[in-house]
């Protein structure tokens, strides 16, 4: 299966390869996906599903597999439609709110300085905090 091969290469990344009298330690993120006729159509599709298992993996802290699956691919088109809705939000005047908060030198009560926030409005209402 996938998952033997993953694991069988992450092994023989464990020994270090020797280059020129240099001995060089690496290691490897590996994506692993099942071919699933309703979401790949294409060979690119597969590789796409791959690659973002492995960058899990990478985002995670390396020399790993990551098996893709539908909770992967749900959290993948969330990240995109959200950050859709930002870069919408970016274009318009009321839905990034700017917020500013003291930072208080609490032996004197003297005003240090501002920390700068943003909310987002959204467009049922909804505020999502920093």
């Amino acid at each position: 299966t996938g998952v033997d091969i993953a694991q069988r290469i992450l092994t023989a990344f464990e020994q270090p390869f020797v280059i020129d009298d240099h001995t060089v330690f690496s290691s490897c993120s590996i994506g692993v996906v099942g071919a699933d006729r309703q979401f790949h159509q294409e060979p690119a599709d597969l590789l796409r599903d791959a690659d973002t298992a492995m960058y899990r993996v990478k985002n995670g802290g390396r020399d790993s597999f990551a098996v893709f699956n539908q909770a992967l691919r749900r959290e993948v088109l969330d990240q995109v439609e959200q950050e859709g809705a930002l870069r919408t939000a970016l274009k318009c005047t009321d839905q990034l709110i700017p917020y500013f908060q003291p930072v208080i030198c609490t032996a004197t009560g003297e005003l240090l300085a501002l920390e700068a926030l943003i909310r987002w409005r959204q467009p049922d209402g909804r505020i999502i905090a920093p």
